[in-house]
């Protein structure tokens, strides 16, 4: 993880941490409390936003044992990016979720890969196979009305047949959210879709 400060016209690094190191020096207990019962050796993070003075991280893989994407939130990045101790970040587990996604058209269980949180509250997650995903991967987009943490129920409010969605920002047009998608080696694409109610 990296802290960026502005300096007149230009950027620079402030702090540079290791989220995977810090990680692995907590040891297995306070790994486990995040639901990495094998440790770092199947972590994947692709998704992570910052809302009301925390840091949330979603996991693409693993999965929990009954196939939920998993959801952290760090309630101190400062101290974290300060120090390089995951214990004084105060990471915990935050979240679950059951999402959706599709591998040659078959549905299987979705990891996340980007987050956003709304301006009305609301939390937008996308998502696309936890492994194994490739040229016939179908992610979706899905939506918490009112995310409180725990074990979250989502809509669905789009599907991406063939294509990943992995990434989202507010769009400059008011009430649409832009969802960037990754192609791989080809161009990448995007579009506008309406916020969800």
């Amino acid at each position: 993880m990296v802290a960026v400060e502005q300096t007149g016209a230009s950027f620079q690094a402030k702090a540079v941490q290791s989220l995977a190191d810090s990680l692995e020096e907590a040891g297995p207990q306070f790994l486990a409390s995040l639901g990495l019962s094998n440790g770092t050796r199947d972590l994947v993070i692709e998704a992570m936003t910052f809302h009301q003075g925390s840091l949330y991280l979603g996991l693409k893989s693993p999965l929990d044992g009954a196939g939920n994407g998993i959801i952290w939130r760090m309630n101190k990045p400062t101290e974290f990016l300060g120090s390089g101790d995951i214990l004084q970040g105060a990471l915990s587990l935050w979240g679950k979720a059951k999402l959706p996604a599709k591998t040659q058209g078959k549905s299987v269980s979705g990891g996340i890969s980007e987050l956003l949180f709304l301006p009305d509250g609301g939390l937008l997650i996308s998502s696309t196979p936890s492994s194994g995903d490739g040229a016939s991967t179908t992610g979706y987009l899905s939506y918490v009305k009112k995310p409180v943490g725990g074990l979250m129920s989502v809509k669905t409010v789009r599907e991406f047949t063939g294509h990943k969605p992995e990434g989202l920002s507010l769009s400059p047009t008011p009430g649409q959210v832009m969802v960037v998608f990754d192609a791989g080696q080809q161009t990448p694409s995007w579009i506008e879709v309406p916020w969800p109610n």
